[in-house]
């Protein structure tokens, strides 16, 4: 079949999105599995990648033998320029390893034809994803083909593509515009620069290492030896954690008050205390309790009473959903991914699941009546407590990057999993939060001095339970959450607080 236009996908599963969004008549039905792409009515044909499809070659492609074999220091830094690169091989289903002939790597049947037909194409659309990564895996392909990414050769497109929505993908192709564009041609520079630090640090470092330990295994790199040092670094904290008993006396009020021991001024590392000025002598704490039963006076120190609003939570990363559902269901990192990219992907009931931005484009609160209406059909009690127009400060433009926080699409599927319903729900809550009011309490705060022991108390009254509502968690459990953010904006005023001299930092 004849096609106009060649339209590149960066994997098989975002070149079928894109087919479905475009919504257009398939021609080759029956063959487009084994054609490897998708003929349309419309003159399209597209195609995916998978992945890079150009790889760098390794320093022996630079290399001497003798080089090889010599001192690795006489060559490093090792800085090429420009790379050398090769298609991706074709590898052995069975061992997984790069088949050869005649000493060199097989391309693949799917490049073959990729190469072809960017030669024939009319006009290519570089649909890859829209971070700096995915700019790189068309353009380059582009590149190793002879034809300039930026369109001087013949017209190269982009397309971003934010989500698999079928409404998205129709709207970006509506605003198509040119591969060679400022923001494109930052994006493939960007990429490319990383892609040389990759390999000329990793390159450089792994030769320095392989030379002073001689096994040639060694590798290191920009991103493996942090992540190893942070592994090894933990093991060892692990390794040589001893658990310190420490005593916190408590003063209940009249009132039905708990009052907990906070500090005394100036005696961390003092008899009874550790580094820390925490009590370690189980003496000083009876003491201390002793003392206040026996009728000791105190000092109120502070006494402040704040009627406190708190908008909702921000929707969710990938990371914050893995930390929040680990916590709720007692699910590992990995199972959470992958559900969520399950949910993503084969479901399309959420949005892109990678990302590390937790705000939502300005533009998708418009479509925030549709969502909410289709996400009736599973709580239509959550649904209606949610106004529409309201804006939280999840809306925010200057806030989003390449991708945004996770939300739902409005798609509803029957038959989840049970992870796949307690993920989506927790995502379909956060994301209906943000039109429920905000949570309004008064926050009580007490601080009584005993004698030179200070101690605290704090509570809360809910007036407004507003979005916390939506999120809908058992009592205990958004008592265990509110704990835990007392405890961090404690971690973080402790953190802030001016240091004494033998005082607590």
């Amino acid at each position: 079949m004849s096609f106009d236009t060649l339209v590149i996908a960066e994997k098989p599963s975002a070149a079928n999105d894109l087919v479905a969004g475009l919504g257009v008549k398939i021609l080759n039905t029956k063959t487009r599995v084994s054609d490897g792409y998708t003929d349309l009515s419309n003159g399209m044909r597209v195609m995916p990648l998978f992945g890079h499809m150009i790889v760098a070659l390794p320093p022996n492609a630079y290399l001497t033998e003798e080089q090889q074999r010599g001192n690795q220091f006489d060559v490093i830094p090792f800085l090429p320029y420009p790379l050398k690169v090769q298609p991706k091989p074709e590898r052995d289903p069975k061992t997984g390893k790069p088949k050869m002939r005649d000493g060199k790597p097989v391309e693949s049947a799917h490049f073959k034809t990729l190469v072809k037909m960017i030669g024939e194409a009319k006009v290519i659309i570089n649909a890859g994803d829209i971070d700096r990564e995915g700019q790189l895996i068309v353009d380059e392909l582009l590149e190793y083909c002879g034809v300039d990414p930026t369109g001087q050769t013949k017209p190269i497109k982009r397309v971003a593509i934010m989500s698999n929505h079928p409404d998205d993908v129709k709207d970006a192709f509506a605003k198509i515009e040119s591969n060679g564009a400022p923001r494109w041609l930052y994006k493939r520079h960007a990429a490319i620069a990383r892609q040389y630090l990759d390999y000329w640090l990793g390159m450089s470092i792994s030769m320095a290492y392989q030379q002073i330990t001689g096994y040639r295994q060694t590798s290191a790199g920009r991103v493996q030896t942090p992540v190893a040092w942070l592994v090894t670094e933990r093991d060892r904290q692990i390794e040589s954690f001893r658990a310190v008993k420490y005593y916190v006396p408590h003063v209940k009020l009249t009132d039905g008050t708990v009052m907990r021991w906070y500090q005394r001024e100036n005696a961390a590392v003092t008899p009874g205390f550790d580094e820390r000025g925490r009590i370690i002598d189980r003496r000083i704490g009876e003491a201390i309790v002793a003392a206040i039963r026996g009728g000791m006076g105190a000092n109120v120190t502070m006494a402040d009473q704040t009627h406190m609003k708190e908008g909702p939570p921000l929707p969710f990363s990938i990371g914050e959903l893995q930390v929040t559902c680990g916590r709720r269901f007692g699910m590992s990192v990995k199972e959470v991914a992958d559900v969520a990219q399950g949910l993503y992907e084969k479901r399309k009931m959420i949005t892109y699941v990678g990302t590390d931005i937790r705000f939502l484009p300005e533009a998708k609160h418009a479509e925030a009546p549709g969502v909410l209406q289709q996400l009736g059909q599973l709580n239509g009690n959550l649904i209606a407590g949610a106004t529409p127009s309201r804006r939280s400060r999840a809306w925010n433009d200057s806030k989003v990057e390449e991708h945004f926080g996770i939300m739902p699409t409005g798609r509803v599927e029957s038959g989840l999993s049970q992870a796949e319903a307690q993920i989506f729900e927790t995502i379909m809550r956060r994301y209906v939060a943000q039109f429920y009011p905000d949570f309004e309490f008064v926050k009580t705060s007490l601080g009584v001095m005993f004698g030179a022991d200070e101690f605290r108390a704090s509570s809360r009254q809910t007036l407004v339970r507003g979005w916390k509502e939506a999120e809908g968690l058992p009592v205990e459990d958004e008592q265990e959450e509110d704990a835990l953010a007392d405890a961090e904006a404690e971690r973080e005023a402790e953190a802030t607080r001016p240091s004494a001299p033998g005082g607590r930092g």
